[in-house]
């Protein structure tokens, strides 16, 4: 385990704001979620070290399964609802770009399902992916995939080489963030984007939850930001927010009360709460509104490059 300071303003005063365990592999071990002093940035620690991370990426870990079928689904949804698709599946967006052939970076890639979405909708463009777990680039290359493996000290990809860079609930995991910014920066070409999705701390289920807050998911989790903290965060590293959009989505909700019902040994109950397209529709309206008023679990970011 190492302790660290606070990567926006190095600051060493937390505050702790609560306890928590893994709730996604349910490996053993309680983690701190505390609250810098300074700059309010919210952060597990102690957290484990880069040696001692991997034991919570085990092989069954979600993100490294490629699901065709889901994929495919998607596809032909922004196929046939164009931009409108946005307003129905936030999970990522693709940006319209005036390059002709883009080239395109999706950090932390996993299982390669955005890779694999993207290259569907748009075979002229070129995407790379890259991803920290040596196995899952192994699978993917077998795939035909272009892919590389970084944890993000340093992408091998020359200066200025990128047009877009994607990564979807991947920034919270790294554990040099400052430095990968850098990188992520480095890559892209004069007006760059970085689009990406993170957690949002400011929610009301992180508030609500707790240590039972599904989107926690400690100690993978190594950063809770809020709006504030990762306009922050992002301005250090010499990117500005251009817009930030609030997903439109209770799935973080209903996995917390699930969790919420297994810890109470509510078995049935718990049954009942899986993540699926009727609950999806049914909680549609309400995650509409709270959208609108900045309270969903996660968002969407679309930083630029400071000009």
């Amino acid at each position: 385990m190492e302790k660290i300071s606070c990567p926006i303003c190095g600051g060493d005063g937390f505050d702790l704001l609560f306890k928590a365990q893994d709730n996604i592999c349910h490996i053993d071990g309680e983690f701190d979620i505390v609250k810098c002093e300074k700059c309010s940035l919210i952060i597990t620690n102690p957290r484990p070290d880069k040696e001692e991370i991997n034991r919570y990426y085990p092989k069954e870990y979600q993100c490294y399964n490629l699901n065709h079928s889901r994929t495919e689904l998607v596809v032909k949804l922004r196929r046939f609802l164009g931009r409108f698709t946005d307003l129905f599946y936030s999970e990522t967006i693709i940006l319209p770009l005036e390059e002709t052939t883009p080239i395109i970076l999706e950090i932390g890639c996993g299982g390669g399902n955005f890779l694999y979405e993207y290259s569907r909708l748009n075979p002229q463009h070129k995407i790379i992916g890259s991803d920290f777990n040596l196995e899952v680039i192994k699978a993917l290359k077998k795939q035909n995939l272009d892919v590389f493996q970084s944890d993000l000290t340093s992408i091998a990809l020359e200066t200025g080489h990128v047009d877009c860079v994607y990564g979807w609930m991947v920034l919270e995991h790294v554990h040099d963030i400052n430095k990968a910014l850098g990188e992520i920066g480095r890559v892209l070409k004069k007006q760059g984007k970085f689009i990406f999705s993170i957690p949002n701390a400011a929610s009301w289920e992180f508030k609500l939850f707790r240590g039972d807050c599904y989107s926690n998911h400690v100690p993978n989790h190594l950063y809770h930001f809020t709006p504030k903290t990762i306009k922050q965060l992002l301005k250090k590293n010499g990117f500005r927010i251009e817009r930030i959009l609030y997903q439109k989505t209770l799935r973080d909700a209903v996995e917390s009360f699930r969790l919420v019902c297994a810890r109470k040994k509510y078995y049935r109950l718990e049954s009942v709460l899986s993540w699926n397209l009727v609950l999806f529709v049914l909680t549609y309206p309400l995650a509409f509104v709270l959208s609108i008023f900045h309270k969903s679990s996660r968002m969407t970011i679309i930083a630029k490059k400071y000009d």
